[in-house]
């Protein structure tokens, strides 16, 4: 999964994000939805973390949904 099948699917992939990060607000994440490295920022900045944590973090959560998918099509 890539951030253009998250944009499709946006608002699954939203509520993804914010399982993974309760205190970010949704008009916040959804202005964010075509633009990876403004949701990154966004994150770093509510989490008090880095630019490159919150990239990891944005792809920990495209991989587990890779294999969901993937899981999901061989079933």
């Amino acid at each position: 999964m890539n951030w253009s099948d998250a944009a499709d699917d946006w608002p699954a992939w939203s509520r993804r994000i914010r399982d993974r990060f309760p205190q970010l607000e949704p008009g916040q994440i959804a202005r964010a939805r075509y633009d990876r490295e403004a949701c990154e920022a966004y994150i770093a900045r509510r989490q008090n973390i880095s630019l490159i944590e919150a990239r990891e973090e944005i792809e920990d959560l495209l991989y587990i949904e890779t294999l969901a998918r993937e899981l999901a099509a061989a079933q």
